[in-house]
């Protein structure tokens, strides 16, 4: 146990007192992070913060080792307790870290905007219906001879998504005051072999007194249009399948993708 000399003085608190008389000095002794005050010396009480001692003569008090901080006692060469990094320690650290780079981030001023207006909408959505209402998933065209009839099948459009009005055009479909016709189609057919045509009545489809459907946007017209909202479907549409004489006789069924396509203006 190691000890170093001490000297206390209740009167004149901080001062050097290592020139005093022997008699004023104590022996210190530390064990751990206690330390030990020992000497037949009596002294008034001293208050630390963590409690009261009393040292009285051939009396000896342990008490905690950080009392030396207190103005009263002065003590020297004590060795310093080495600070060992543990894993408690470091969380401690990062804790105390944190908290002062969220002190440093405080908010300075702010900006509200109390008023956000939207709807929501499903996804857009088109559905071809037979002519019995039912969906079409496949159609069966049979035989389609060189240079004769073609083959027809039914069907119309129907708007099955969203809260969008869709725009079924055609290449025929024009603005009737520029006469400037659109470069796209809703119907578009993929995979057909040399010589086999698809085609539809759409450019000769009429609405009520005979007039072609027609469509306005932006305060022009187009001509022929149809504008399906949501629910509502197109006229009744014929398809036609033929084959001209440069098709190639097969002795098994093939097959080709129909795609129909909406759009959000009737210039596609």
């Amino acid at each position: 146990m190691a000890t170093e000399p001490i000297a206390v003085d209740a009167t004149h608190a901080g001062r050097n007192l290592n020139d005093r008389p022997a008699h004023l000095f104590l022996r210190l002794s530390y064990r751990g992070d206690r330390v030990r005050l020992g000497r037949c010396f009596h002294l008034p009480s001293l208050s630390f913060g963590l409690g009261s001692v009393s040292l009285f003569g051939g009396q000896s008090t342990f008490i905690p080792r950080t009392t030396y901080r207190y103005p009263w006692i002065h003590l020297k060469n004590l060795p310093r307790k080495t600070i060992t990094l543990t894993r408690r320690t470091l969380l401690v650290v990062v804790a105390i870290a944190a908290v002062a780079v969220l002190v440093s981030a405080a908010m300075l001023a702010n900006y509200i905007v109390p008023t956000n207006s939207f709807r929501v909408t499903g996804s857009p959505g088109l559905t071809a219906y037979d002519t019995s209402g039912a969906p079409v998933t496949s159609i069966s065209w049979g035989d389609i001879q060189q240079g004769a009839a073609p083959q027809t099948f039914q069907l119309s459009l129907r708007n099955t998504g969203g809260n969008f009005a869709l725009y079924i055009i055609d290449t025929s479909t024009r603005n009737t005051a520029t006469n400037v016709f659109d470069t796209v189609s809703s119907l578009n057919p993929s995979g057909l072999p040399s010589g086999v045509h698809l085609s539809w009545n759409y450019a000769s489809l009429t609405g009520g007194g005979g007039q072609p459907f027609t469509c306005t946007f932006n305060g022009q017209t187009y001509s022929p249009c149809m504008s399906i909202g949501q629910g509502s479907g197109t006229a009744v549409i014929t398809l036609s399948l033929s084959a001209d004489s440069s098709a190639t006789p097969t002795a098994t069924s093939q097959n080709f993708v129909l795609e129909f396509d909406s759009f959000q203006t009737p210039t596609g």
